[in-house]
């Protein structure tokens, strides 16, 4: 070794020994100096130096600031050593000196946790260079294992909270070890309390948090997922969520997106907890619901205002109700029916709910009431901009209410229900906020509920709203299209009047026609074929 190097070291080791200069500066030196050390010695020295150094122990925040830093400059050391070709110390034998240097200095640091956690994540990094050495699967084990053992005995710091971050994101396959139940637990806790939800942590003021800590959000986030590991954790995670929400004030437009992605992962996770346990308690759906419930207002400000645009949102809600139980749901409902009706976010939740859920084994008492409910609500809610999410809502519960009424209630109560809500369609279009697509699917599902009452019970009642529909044509020539589309769903036997009543030549019709089940088509097409209704 040449002396301009072995001054480089001796300054190196000065530093890391004093802990005085920023970890930035200090850890670039070492990940440029330690791929290069040629003996044992000198990289058990400046490694065993690293694991002891004073920066370890500065505020909270410089420390983490220190392990992500420390992290990456590990990372980084492996990916440079990979690459010299006739290395005087091989790869294998220089991660295990790093190893066994800080083991026997520190056993049960979080720095120590924090330095395995950047050999590990230099270790299952893929080779990009065709010469470039890998790190055997044996040795990439025992890091692992020598990792979760450090950090089930070191004392829990955000500087072994960022090590388990980075450990959490590597492919658990690599080493083919998975982090122990008791180890996720203890980090959990740690994670939840100190860096999610404190007052210093990844959503506390920015001025206080520097930025490489907050950019680790996403990261944090989901190694705190990981931890969630059965139906304890699961429970403990909402638990830390209502508590924090039930702190908040008004938060900025980036605050409430940061705020919105930790709480649909941390439910996510804790949803797929309870599907995959063999046991199913009510309590834990119920407070799933009850932390979207209370967080309805970040949600609808970052535009999830129902089902289907967001995966994690629809799948730790949809696992939610469908896991309640025939009492939790009457309860659940009977809370919808007894909230006053007011534009307010909780209560577009709560409709999303009732819509749902009413397709389980809900009472027919309980289904006529929510109709009503619901019914009282579109009539006093018109569709105008301001309260187009509410409004189209409540129509989103009467159709999937009259689906239901169909086969479950008496013939009368749903034929006077079916026939109050076209009156309430018809108000509502053309000139009333219904577009004609929502006009249109509406119609449709109403004359579908009530084929499929007169299936089950008998009667004429879709007779009697396709007669509806079909007299509305020549008062509001705008509903012709929303007409056309019902006649998928009108009785066989009036379908060809529908056309002859649309289509001044039967050629006209022939793409309907082709959208028609077995029995509908033929009919129309004897009609379209000979030019005349065939009865």
């Amino acid at each position: 070794m040449d002396q301009s190097s072995r001054n480089r070291i001796q300054l190196l080791l000065k530093d890391l020994a004093e802990g005085s200069s920023a970890p930035n500066k200090l850890l670039s030196e070492f990940a440029h100096i330690l791929p290069t050390v040629k003996n044992a010695e000198n990289l058990a020295l400046l490694s065993s130096t690293l694991a002891t150094s004073p920066m370890w122990h500065t505020s909270p925040i410089q420390s983490a600031y220190a392990s992500l830093v420390t992290i990456a400059a590990l990372q980084m050391s492996l990916e440079r050593k990979r690459k010299i070709t006739e290395p005087t110390i091989t790869l294998n034998v220089f991660i295990s000196s790093i190893l066994t240097a800080c083991l026997t200095a520190a056993p049960a640091a979080p720095s120590t946790g924090c330095i395995i956690a950047g050999l590990l994540a230099g270790s299952v990094s893929p080779s990009t260079h065709p010469y470039q050495a890998e790190v055997p699967l044996y040795l990439q084990s025992k890091l692992f294992k020598s990792y979760c053992s450090v950090a089930s005995a070191a004392p829990l710091s955000p500087v072994l909270a960022f090590a388990h971050t980075r450990v959490c994101t590597l492919n658990p396959d690599a080493p083919g070890d998975r982090i122990p139940a008791n180890l996720s637990h203890r980090m959990l806790t740690f994670m939840l309390n100190t860096l999610l939800f404190s007052p210093m942590g990844v959503l506390a003021d920015k001025s206080a948090v520097p930025r490489a800590i907050t950019d680790q959000t996403p990261s944090l986030t989901v190694a705190t997922a990981s931890c969630i590991v059965d139906l304890n954790a699961a429970e403990q995670t909402v638990l830390a969520l209502t508590q924090f929400l039930n702190t908040q004030s008004n938060r900025s437009q980036s605050e409430t997106k940061t705020l919105v992605y930790i709480i649909l992962t941390l439910l996510e996770h804790v949803a797929t907890q309870l599907l995959t346990s063999p046991r199913r308690p009510q309590k834990l759906p119920l407070m799933i619901l009850d932390t979207l419930r209370n967080s309805s207002d970040l949600l609808l400000e970052r535009g999830i205002v129902s089902v289907g645009n967001v995966p994690a949102h629809d799948f730790a809600f949809l696992t939610a109700l469908k896991l309640l139980d025939s009492n939790s749901i009457a309860t659940l409902l009977h809370s919808i029916l007894t909230t006053p009706i007011k534009r307010t976010p909780q209560t577009l939740f709560d409709l999303n709910c009732a819509e749902q859920i009413v397709s389980n084994n809900v009472s027919n008492t309980i289904l006529a009431q929510l109709f009503e409910h619901c019914m009282q609500y579109a009539r006093d809610m018109p569709i105008t901009d301001k309260n187009r999410y509410w409004a189209e809502a409540s129509h989103s519960v009467i159709l999937a209410l009259l689906t239901q009424m169909s086969v479950l209630s008496p013939s009368g109560e749903f034929a006077a229900a079916l026939h109050d809500y076209t009156t309430l369609l018809f108000d509502c279009f053309p000139a009333n906020g219904l577009s004609d697509h929502q006009y249109s699917l509406a119609c449709g599902m109403v004359m579908q509920a009530a084929g499929s009452h007169d299936v089950v019970k008998g009667g004429a009642l879709a007779v009697e709203l396709y007669n509806r529909m079909y007299a509305r044509l020549d008062s509001v020539p705008e509903t012709r299209n929303a007409f056309e589309k019902t006649l998928q769903y009108a009785p066989p036997d009036v379908v060809v009047g529908g056309m002859q009543r649309l289509y001044a030549q039967p050629a006209q019709a022939m793409p309907i026609i082709q959208g028609l089940d077995l029995e509908r088509k033929e009919k129309a097409l004897n009609w379209a074929l000979s030019g005349r209704m065939n009865l």
